[in-house]
């Protein structure tokens, strides 16, 4: 579920109450990555600290940086088309950071500061610029997932938690990506270093349990790696076992690979930290991005007919598997984003149609809570059928069809549906009143059968739009009204 705290007004009360001082600055926010709907996607916001009004446009250039760097980084990197991320910009009066070891102090707006905690590299902010961090994620940004801070201090250092906070170092991308492994998906550190006071719980990614049969990540071993796993390299250095020295202990905890960013920077995450930061992610939010029609009561009479579709996520390199059930049984062959029912084809009554979606990717091998599926079904009520086919659907359309964009009117997408009855090459392309091309949604070759193609036109005025279809054999125009 999507994390929402305060109402937008009630952060904008707290803001203008705030003493004059908190609104030297205007706070402005600018894309970095937008691959859909705040509501469907995580949400990474970057926040500026420590640069001037005249040094915000190299903090865009650093929030960049940061960004590139997160999804340039598996797992992040197979589901980038799932994220979102911002830059906050927000002007502080000096540049810098404080470090009170060497007396020196900068007027900051977040009021960030080095030596936290006696320790020298551990930069935190003050409660005031924890406060105003979210006030200003309610004002401008209220679906954040993922908060990062970017110091303007050439000095190594940050910290992990809420946001997480790093400096202009060019270690300092590695560190906040280290640091997402603990506040995105509960990873503990590895490193084998004692932490007086450090309490004794346990992580996705540490156990104290040897045998085999009850270590956590189990699936992961192969049976011909001994448990515990020497730390042989390269004989053991590329599979998951059992090693000893995680937990900030040297003995009696363990951790799954040699080597994972969850204890030495500049490496991949191990395959067990990918799984569990894959998890997370869809414990934010679901594999079905949107599906048409949005009412999920249907009648229809007689001869009539519907295409039913859905919008799965998309990852880079994989596809998510679909499969449609009509009243609790799989259909054969249905596994594409679309499904026409027929009257005839259902009979008479009341039936249950689902599109039930599965990310089967190979980076997750335990999913007992089954976070990585996703349905929506439709009841569809029959009547009026005097002869029913013996097809429960019709796989294959017996002609062409351009449908009516659902929903119609619409504001910001909308689905278009089209039947092939024979495969070829298929361009749908939209215009405005006068013509002009707007968007191409698809120019592509498809297979025979029924389809689905949503629309995001958020960046466009109200309006009247005609999408049109064409193939060597068939060429349709549809009208599609956006208001806003």
């Amino acid at each position: 579920m999507k994390r929402v705290q305060l109402s937008a007004s009630l952060a904008m009360f707290f803001l203008l109450a705030a003493p004059p001082r908190c609104l030297h600055s205007q706070a402005t926010i600018q894309p970095l990555l937008n691959n859909g709907a705040t509501a469907t996607r995580l949400n990474v916001v970057i926040f500026s600290e420590g640069y001037t009004s005249q040094e915000l446009p190299q903090y865009l250039a650093d929030a960049n940086t940061m960004s590139n760097k997160l999804f340039d980084t598996q797992p992040f990197k197979e589901y980038k088309s799932y994220f979102n991320a911002f830059a906050i910009l927000v002007a502080s009066y000096e540049s810098g950071s404080d470090h009170p070891s060497r007396n020196f102090f900068r007027d900051t707006f977040f009021n960030s500061t080095y030596d936290s905690f006696d320790i020298q590299r551990l930069i935190t902010i003050s409660s005031g610029g924890l406060w105003r961090v979210d006030s200003l994620l309610q004002l401008l940004m209220p679906e954040y997932d993922i908060v990062i801070m970017i110091v303007n201090d050439p000095e190594y250092g940050g910290s992990g938690g809420f946001p997480a906070i790093t400096s202009i170092n060019a270690d300092g991308p590695e560190s906040v990506v280290h640091e997402l492994g603990h506040s995105f998906a509960a990873l503990g550190d590895e490193y084998s270093d004692p932490f007086s006071g450090y309490p004794d719980i346990e992580e996705p990614n540490t156990t104290r349990e040897t045998r085999r049969d009850f270590i956590k990540w189990r699936a992961w071993i192969l049976d011909s790696t001994p448990i515990p796993t020497p730390p042989i390299s390269p004989q053991y250095a590329a599979v998951i076992g059992l090693f000893e020295g995680a937990h900030y202990h040297d003995m009696g905890w363990f951790r799954p690979k040699l080597a994972c960013k969850m204890r030495v920077f500049g490496v991949d995450f191990c395959e067990v930290c990918a799984e569990a930061l894959v998890k997370s992610k869809y414990e934010l939010i679901q594999p079905i991005e949107s599906f048409a029609p949005i009412g999920k009561n249907i009648a229809l009479v007689g001869t009539e007919s519907m295409s039913l579709g859905i919008v799965p996520l998309q990852p880079a390199t994989h596809t998510l598997s679909i499969q449609w059930h009509i009243n609790g049984t799989a259909v054969n062959g249905a596994t594409s984003p679309s499904l026409l029912v027929s009257a005839p084809a259902l009979g008479n009554g009341t039936h249950q149609v689902k599109a039930k979606v599965v990310d089967s990717t190979n980076m997750v091998r335990n999913d007992p809570a089954r976070l990585l599926s996703d349905s929506t079904s439709w009841t569809i009520n029959v009547s009026g059928v005097t002869a029913v086919e013996d097809a429960p659907v019709r796989q294959i359309p017996r002609r062409y069809w351009l449908a009516q964009n659902y929903p119609n009117p619409f504001n910001p997408s909308t689905m278009i549906s089209f039947h092939l009855p024979v495969a070829g090459d298929v361009t749908l392309k939209v215009y405005d009143l006068l013509g002009k091309k707007i968007a191409t949604l698809i120019s592509a070759q498809l297979a025979a059968g029924d389809h689905v193609i949503e629309w995001h036109a958020g960046s466009l005025p109200s309006g009247l739009y005609f999408y049109k279809i064409e193939t060597d054999r068939y060429a349709a125009v549809g009208k599609a009204l956006l208001l806003k």
